[in-house]
């Protein structure tokens, strides 16, 4: 018999029960089932019922294919006798839907679309087949990353039943990781043996929750790769050539070490925000580095270091030039502490930018008067909040120069040689002198636009330039004599006057321009 079906049953009968009921009864037949256009509707019913018939499950998706299906049923006779292959396939305790894929070694066909499923009554999946050696091909369904396995040269004779049982379960891989005998956070990666393929990756963290972490792994071999988060430079171990077997745990305990660096930095007795940078002493390779910040929660700063020789470098960042103190040469203990505290001194200087008593708006820059580097800048402005400019410097000799922003010409203070000490404060004052020379260009009753050239009268040397537009134009001016050139922009001929001006501190000097006819 040939049953062609397109699909499931949908008029309440059950075709895999129905076969079963005539073989009981006594009737004496085969039946193959061919799957015709079937697409990826559930036919487990269909594969039973060729299980139950002795014959096999054909699936054919086109007219093609099933011409092919229906040949390969008749051409097998009747009568022919054939031995049987039972395949079993689970997955964590639980039937595994399979496909099978049955390849004959003397002719290089294959039998395709027998299908375990996940129901008892095709798993294990039994098919009937004509004496001769096979190879198999299960291809587990729905179990994402998991390789086909492959059973060669299975023999089938008349009469026979051939027992095959294939385990897509997991065994399990065990890691606890321990720094010092405690509990330790650590990343776990697991390669395909000798590969850079990550199958599985992990973190222990410190809880007894996580740690030792377990990670499920198909069977096969690995390499297992394990990083400690707690010590710089994050030291690795690694595990070569791990055999997981289905069902199976294998535990591994990684046993990290490392001792404590506190390092600290102080100004007497104030916290001071620094950089704390650790190099390898022998291959003066960069570990790690971190700020100690100006908190008791964070200086000393802590470090978790793999035991070795180690040189520190600590660089103060709220003193202007970053002063640098080393420690070479520090060896680190396992389970053992050392600790370090930098020291630092520096002076304040305060410097003020006035005009009279009035505040001043200018640029400050500091210069280590023995290098020449400058070294820190500032500004006053005009307020009290900011004017003196304070800095606090590593204690040495410094050139200060101080230019005004609000006068022409930016005229500049100098103090030079002047000596930082420890824990004092030097302050200095700018003081600095302007007058004011406020222009009206009219033509008649109207305000006249013109452009204003203002020329040093003794050396001739520019100052200034301006524009009037619709309104007096007023400029800061260091106290002086000054020849005021005023062109007028919208008088016929564009005439041009000269005068002379002399500007007094604090006073401002009124210079009324007529272009009227």
């Amino acid at each position: 018999m040939v049953l062609v079906s397109d699909g499931i049953e949908t008029c309440g009968g059950d075709p895999c029960k129905a076969v079963e009921d005539a073989k009981d009864a006594g009737i004496n037949f085969i039946m193959h089932v061919v799957g015709f256009d079937v697409g990826d509707v559930d036919v487990s019913e269909l594969e039973c019922a060729a299980q139950a018939g002795g014959r096999l499950y054909l699936s054919a998706q086109n007219a093609g294919e099933l011409s092919e299906a229906l040949e390969t049923a008749v051409e097998i006779p009747a009568e022919l006798p054939v031995g049987k292959l039972s395949v079993k396939v689970t997955a964590e305790g639980k039937l595994q839907d399979s496909m099978l894929i049955l390849t004959n070694t003397a002719t290089g066909e294959d039998l395709k679309g027998q299908r375990t499923y996940s129901s008892d009554k095709t798993n294990p999946r039994v098919i009937s087949l004509p004496d001769g050696t096979y190879d198999l091909e299960i291809k587990p369904l729905g179990m994402k990353g998991v390789e086909s396995r492959t059973i060669s040269s299975i023999e089938i004779k008349e009469g026979e039943v051939v027992e095959k049982e294939v385990n897509f379960g997991f065994g399990e891989l065990s890691i606890k990781v321990i720094r010092n005998g405690k509990l330790s956070d650590a990343t776990v990666k697991a390669y395909k043996v000798n590969t850079e393929e990550v199958t599985a990756e992990a973190r222990t963290y410190t809880s007894g929750n996580s740690n030792p972490k377990v990670i499920k792994l198909e069977p096969g071999i690995y390499d297992v790769l394990v990083t400690a988060l707690e010590i710089k430079p994050s030291p690795s171990r690694k595990i070569e050539a791990v055999e997981i077997l289905s069902g199976e745990k294998l535990e591994n305990t990684i046993d990290f070490s490392s001792g404590t660096l506190k390092i600290g930095a102080l100004q007497g007795r104030k916290f001071v925000d620094a950089v704390v940078r650790i190099k390898d002493a022998e291959t003066g390779d960069a570990v790690t580095q971190s700020l100690t910040y100006n908190s008791s929660k964070s200086n000393p700063k802590t470090f978790e270091l793999t035991p070795g020789v180690y040189d520190v470098e600590v660089s103060a960042l709220g003193i202007v030039g970053k002063p640098i103190q080393n420690f070479d040469g520090l060896e680190i203990v396992a389970s053992e502490t050392v600790e370090q505290t930098a020291q630092f001194s520096s002076g304040v200087l305060k410097i003020g930018a006035l005009e009279g008593e009035k505040f001043v708006d200018a640029a400050v820059s500091v210069t280590n008067t023995k290098t020449g580097e400058k070294i820190a800048q500032g500004r006053t402005y005009q307020s009290s909040n900011s004017n003196p400019k304070t800095f606090e410097l590593s204690p040495g000799v410094y050139d200060i120069e101080v230019k005004s922003l609000a006068i022409i010409g930016h005229p500049v203070k100098k103090f030079d040689s002047i000596e930082i000490k420890p824990a004092e404060t030097v302050e200095e004052t700018a003081q600095f002198s302007s007058g004011v020379v406020e222009l009206s260009v009219r033509d008649g009753e109207s305000f006249a636009d013109s452009m204003i050239s203002i020329s040093n009268l003794t050396t001739g040397e520019k100052i200034a330039s301006g524009r009037t537009y619709d309104k007096p134009k007023s400029f800061i001016l260091i106290p002086g004599s000054y020849k005021v050139t005023v062109k007028a922009l919208k008088v016929e001929g564009k005439p041009e006057k000269t005068s002379e001006v002399e500007i007094k501190p604090r006073e401002t000097s009124k210079l009324n321009v007529d272009f009227s006819k």
